[in-house]
């Protein structure tokens, strides 16, 4: 077998590599399958990462995250780690609200409007430090905006039914503002770590690699009022993500902050959303303003 490969030429390799089915492990064995394969693979992974780039992702897929530079194998190996997370957030998002009436109300025209939310989270991940996420906060219309809070609340609602504590509801369930504080540290860990924070959650106490997730939690819950006074020096901290994208949605749906979660519901209610196809969920997290059209009363 390593003969029959030593003997075809390089550009004939060069041009199949790409159509072969793409995973990292695939990429990996294939590099661990001929000596002549490993050195083509590592002398020309730019190429070769754009050819597999333009034969196996279709550009609306691509188009779904606007800040991810896919030029070498690390970024098309985040790409495709991406893609398997929203797959697995469309399975548990199937039997969530196909399981009991508590979540039912999650059907439909919200499964779109979720996986904004989720591609948005993906936007933010990639902008940076947290002056760039809060700058891209600031940038995003009233309509990307709205998709990203309701990620984070449907997000809530979900985890309080299976999730574990502190997030569940069973957790200081007559305690208003326990429970306000419990959720607001979620959300802003779900705006700093993205959609694997999201589903390690729906893991956690099934798996012990997830534990993390449980103890970051915590320990956000356990840091929240410090982290609103003044450091030594008597100087303001830097305002909170999830304040951040309150101010945001007030500033630009013209708004109060008290306001804004009356405001998201209120725009995605409209004949906008009606149908979010893959051309509209690719505007959305380029952060272009949508048609709200007529508000809907459901």
């Amino acid at each position: 077998m390593d003969q029959a490969f030593d003997n075809l030429p390089a550009e004939i390799l060069l041009d199949i590599i790409p159509y072969i089915p793409y995973s990292p492990s695939n990429l990996r064995n294939l590099c661990l399958t001929n000596r002549k394969l490993h050195s083509l693979i590592h002398a020309h992974e730019h190429s070769l990462v754009h050819e597999i780039k333009t034969a196996q992702f279709p550009q609306n897929t691509l188009g779904f995250f606007p800040g991810l530079r896919i030029a070498d194998s690390a970024s098309l190996r985040v790409l495709h780690e991406r893609l398997e997370t929203l797959g697995e957030v469309h399975q548990h998002w199937l039997k969530i609200v196909n399981h009991g009436l508590e979540l039912h109300w999650l059907k439909g025209r919200w499964e779109t409007i979720h996986k904004a939310g989720l591609l948005l989270l993906y936007r933010l991940q990639d902008a940076g430090s947290y002056e760039e996420k809060v700058a891209l906060l600031q940038h995003l219309p009233a309509t990307s905006l709205a998709c990203l809070l309701f990620k984070l609340i449907s997000s809530i609602k979900i985890l309080r039914v299976y999730g574990p504590e502190p997030i569940n509801g069973r957790y200081a369930k007559d305690d208003v503002m326990a429970r306000s504080d419990v959720e607001l540290a979620f959300e802003e860990l779900l705006l700093l770590h993205g959609p694997e924070f999201f589903v390690v959650m729906l893991k956690a106490g099934k798996n012990e690699k997830t534990e993390w997730a449980v103890r970051t939690l915590e320990t956000e819950i356990a840091g929240m009022e410090s982290r609103q006074l003044p450091s030594t020096s008597g100087e303001l901290k830097p305002p909170t993500l999830i304040s951040s994208l309150r101010r945001a949605i007030a500033a630009s749906a013209e708004c109060e902050v008290s306001q804004t979660v009356s405001k998201m519901w209120e725009i995605l209610s409209s004949t906008g959303f009606d149908d979010v196809d893959e051309g509209k969920l690719g505007m959305i997290v380029k952060g272009e303003q949508l048609e709200r059209g007529m508000r809907r009363i459901f």
